[in-house]
């Protein structure tokens, strides 16, 4: 087993439509396995192993259930560094963002708020449909080079999207 790997960890498919129930069940089914209360009995090395595992089903649990971490974790899997990578994004779409950055300056009354969030919604929507087909996919472990850029520039366009949801 991988413990690197959390789709690997809980048994699952390398697959952004993550099953969020059967995600839900197996981190019950294998956390109950490693509880510390399991093994409060135990020699130090396996309550520390149990502490360990358990704090790896946590973690995993909550990277696999957030659609954006899991995103990441995926690329990190296939060695896709998305961290500081902002130049890689077409100069037309960061020119959108100023816009809609001025916008959200701009901005002073619920209503204007609210148009802009449509606004940013609508920009996410559409980022999100020229990549459905690998949000559908049931299995990426044999993902191409070229879908995997096309997955890390989603990626880093849902992180400004993101950061102009905050300013909002």
């Amino acid at each position: 087993m991988n413990m690197d790997n959390y789709f690997e960890l809980f048994d699952l498919p390398q697959t952004l439509a993550i099953d969020s129930a059967a995600l839900k069940r197996t981190f019950f089914i294998k956390s109950r396995e490693y509880h510390p209360d399991f093994y409060t009995q135990a020699s130090e090395t396996e309550q520390v192993k149990a502490l360990t595992m358990t704090s790896l089903y946590n973690t995993a649990f909550e990277v696999l259930s957030n659609p954006q971490s899991a995103l990441a974790h995926l690329l990190a899997i296939h060695s896709v560094e998305v961290s500081g990578n902002n130049q890689a994004l077409q100069q037309a779409f960061l020119f959108e963002m100023m816009d809609l950055n001025e916008a959200i300056e701009e901005a002073s009354t619920a209503e204007q708020k609210a148009a802009v969030a449509q606004q940013v919604d609508g920009f996410e929507a559409e980022l999100l449909d020229t990549a459905s087909d690998l949000f559908s996919s049931e299995d990426l472990s044999g993902i191409s080079d070229i879908d995997l850029n096309r997955l890390k520039e989603v990626y880093l366009k849902r992180q400004y999207l993101k950061r102009l949801r905050q300013a909002l």
